[in-house]
């Protein structure tokens, strides 16, 4: 049960540095569909015991209860669909030749990041704790610099948003 959270947790921090060292589009796809499917696993699993009535803790680090399962379920489902969703649109993008493929591993580096950073507060044993904070920050430095160096241009429209509801849009 322990071995499950851990996974659960270091997955996605495991396959952010090894997407670094991908050379090909093929070995980064190989690499992000196993980890979705470890991520998919290691979820049941932590779900499915604590779903029993159990508490899952691994040490005086990490524990889990019905309030993280549930959280685990959600994160954990919707970022193995990104991964998955993020693999073709990303490497639509590498094929055109709109990302290099330096861009196209610190994506998947970088997504995996995040991924691991929002589901660490969830397992704390100490919830007054500044490891909330800190990951948070993390978790929001990544998506910063994701939109900053891969030009989503997209993020204009949040921009232009923010503008119309100042008075700028009459």
């Amino acid at each position: 049960m322990g071995l499950a959270l851990i996974v659960l947790i270091a997955a996605p921090l495991i396959a952010g540095l090894l997407s670094l060292g991908a050379r090909t589009r093929l070995a980064m796809e190989w690499l992000q569909c196993a980890h979705a499917a470890v991520l998919l696993a290691a979820m049941s699993v932590v779900v499915m015991n604590v779903a029993e009535g159990s508490v899952i803790a691994v040490g005086i680090l990490l524990r889990a209860d019905a309030l993280s399962a549930f959280m685990d379920l959600m994160l954990a489902f919707v970022g193995a669909t990104g991964l998955l969703y993020a693999l073709g649109y990303m490497g639509e993008e590498v094929t055109r030749g709109h990302v290099l493929h330096r861009h196209y591993k610190r994506f998947f580096c970088l997504f995996n990041l995040y991924l691991f950073a929002m589901l660490l507060p969830f397992y704390s044993q100490d919830l007054g704790s500044w490891r909330y904070l800190g990951a948070s920050f993390a978790a929001l430095a990544f998506i910063v610099f994701l939109f900053w160096h891969l030009n989503l241009h997209y993020m204009n429209l949040l921009f232009a948003a923010l503008g119309f509801w100042r008075g700028g849009g009459q």
